[in-house]
């Protein structure tokens, strides 16, 4: 079973917003960066090979982070709206390797039936309501995928290739084992009914008086000084390689390579037509007939400047890759004489940046904060080129301004302000246990929950009744459940303090069930667990084998965690 964060996080299932996560923002984040021909400044070319893939080619990366993003938004859905891109890669590199280990172990793919079995457990079809296969999901996944140019052929092949993750896990993991009492007493804990009210205050009515001196404030900047240093900032220019410059407005594509990318993007064009109106019908309702099918012809004009666009880049690409092969292969110093005329008769200008540290990175001058970051992945002064939209460029490295702390007169008013809020969030602690020791005196004097709460001045709300193991109702956070293991009946929880308010939780009820170890609730508990049991048995031997393959690649890691 799921436990409430991932339905919470799930429950609206915006597909298509993650879709074009995948298809948009994942292949530019893995496209971009230190892996052209040059690797870290060897040869013309350099291959990263990894398992059967090479890091270095654009399209491996996009077979790799591509399908390691759709497993995770089948797999992993509580990661909705949190994704990271380290955890992606991470996810990504390992699932690669489990594939790798299911090829030398030679382990087929599902038949239909186990195929149908396995799609049919995934969370990211599940309905939370009763946490079984809704052919809906799937449907209006499928659906999103084809709108962003992808197929259900794609999402079978994926689901294959997790279901042959999961049989090496299975196989080199060996048996989980968990004992009858812990099964039977977590599946209990699980399947408690919790009937649940609440008493809140917002943080922003809460207006104790706070007096700070000019000593106190000196204090407290001596002690926390090093809340305001100002980091280390990095020092960089860039050249600019604009396919415009090499545009060929009088090419003239053939048909057959029209006609290819054509079929190639024709999702996108498909999706950028416009929808029909409604016709209103003779009887008073209304009809909205389906979008026609787009033709080569009625976006022929844009395919050839697409086209026309693609080659420029490609040239453009080409250029920018010389450029800095000659830096390397002459061992051309940054700001020599040899750069100036470099740069000069290249026809480029160096243009220069606002110095910028790793934590404030920032697109500037239409230079992608992704290609921006990129100037602290370097082993020399000058990147290589790098895709930024439709143009590439090269950032260069012009030293660093040093961390410094600002003097005190300079932040007066900032560690003032944070000082206060310091001594506001400690009142606010104790306002809490203040406030908890008043209404558990005034329940036992036989108010109830509400009329105690009310009399404090504090929000109160009431729920409905819930499982443990299920979505909660709408309003309740993690914040909140996390106190119901602490929590008998009729008990108050600790005052739980957030960014915006404090929250008491109290049990009106709670009932939990009685199982045996044959119970239904107990056997799903033990089957589930003891998957995720034997798939931790396995996890270190993929990790050794994956941080020995990552070796002198870019993605190579200090320590990789599957």
């Amino acid at each position: 079973m799921f436990n409430w964060i991932q339905t919470n996080l799930t429950k609206h299932y915006k597909w298509f917003l993650f879709i074009l996560l995948v298809v948009l923002i994942v292949p530019f984040v893995f496209t971009i960066g230190n892996f052209s021909p040059w690797g870290g400044g060897g040869p013309s070319y350099k291959e990263q090979p990894f398992f059967q893939y090479d890091l270095s080619s654009i399209e491996d990366q996009r077979a790799i982070f591509g399908r390691g993003q759709t497993s995770m938004t089948m797999n992993l859905p509580s990661f909705y709206g949190n994704l990271g891109e380290a955890y992606l890669q991470s996810y990504s590199l390992s699932r690669a390797a489990y594939l790798y280990l299911a090829d030398q172990l030679n382990i087929p793919g599902p038949s239909k039936e186990a195929f149908k079995e396995h799609a049919q457990s995934l969370a990211g079809f599940m309905n939370f309501s009763t946490q079984e296969f809704d052919a809906t999901q799937w449907t209006n996944y499928v659906n999103s995928l084809a709108a962003s140019g992808l197929s259900e052929v794609y999402v079978t092949k994926v689901i294959e290739e997790d279901y042959r993750v999961n049989k090496v896990r299975e196989l080199l993991g060996g048996p989980g084992h968990i004992l009858q009492f812990e099964a039977i007493r977590a599946a209990e804990r699980q399947n408690t009914e919790w009937t649940v009210e609440t008493a809140s205050m917002d943080y922003s009515e809460f207006a104790p008086e706070i007096t700070v001196s000019d000593e106190d404030i000196e204090q407290y900047f001596e002690t926390n000084s090093f809340r305001y240093e100002v980091a280390q900032k990095t020092k960089a220019s860039y050249l600019l390689f604009d396919p415009a410059k090499h545009l060929d407005e009088g090419y003239n594509p053939e048909s057959g390579e029209k006609s290819i990318h054509f079929f190639t993007h024709k999702a996108r064009y498909q999706a950028a037509m416009p929808k029909p109106k409604p016709i209103e019908k003779e009887d008073g309702t209304t009809e909205t007939p389906e979008t026609l099918e787009v033709t080569l012809e009625e976006v022929e004009d844009q395919v050839i400047a697409e086209i026309r666009l693609d080659r420029a880049k490609k040239e453009t690409q080409k250029m920018a890759e010389a450029f800095a092969y000659r830096l390397f292969d002459l061992e051309i110093e940054n700001g020599s004489p040899e750069f100036e005329a470099a740069v000069n008769n290249a026809g480029l200008q160096l243009n220069s940046l606002v110095p910028y540290s790793e934590s404030t990175v920032a697109t500037q001058n239409n230079v992608s904060a992704a290609a921006l970051r990129q100037i602290f992945r370097l082993t020399r002064y000058f990147s290589d080129p790098i895709e930024n939209g439709d143009n590439f460029v090269i950032i260069i490295t012009e030293g660093t301004e040093p961390a410094y702390i600002p003097e005190l007169p300079e932040l007066q008013a900032d560690v003032k302000a944070d000082l206060t809020e310091e001594r506001k969030r400690t009142l606010f602690i104790e306002k809490g246990a203040q406030l908890k020791d008043l209404i558990t005196k005034a329940i036992k004097n036989g108010d109830t929950f509400e009329a105690a709460a009310q009399a404090q001045k504090l929000n109160h709300k009431s729920f409905e009744v819930f499982k443990q193991n299920a979505q909660p109702p709408e309003g309740l956070d993690s914040s909140m459940i996390n106190q119901l293991p602490n929590l008998e009946e009729g008990a108050v929880s600790e005052w739980i303090a957030s960014e915006t308010n404090g929250t008491f939780l109290f049990a009106a009820k709670k009932t939990t069930p009685t199982f045996e170890f044959e119970a239904e609730e107990v056997i799903s508990y033990v089957e589930q667990n003891t998957a995720l049991l034997s798939a931790s048995n396995v996890e270190p031997i993929v990790s050794e084998i994956l941080m020995k393959e990552l070796e002198g690649t870019a993605f190579e890691p200090e320590s990789t965690q599957l």
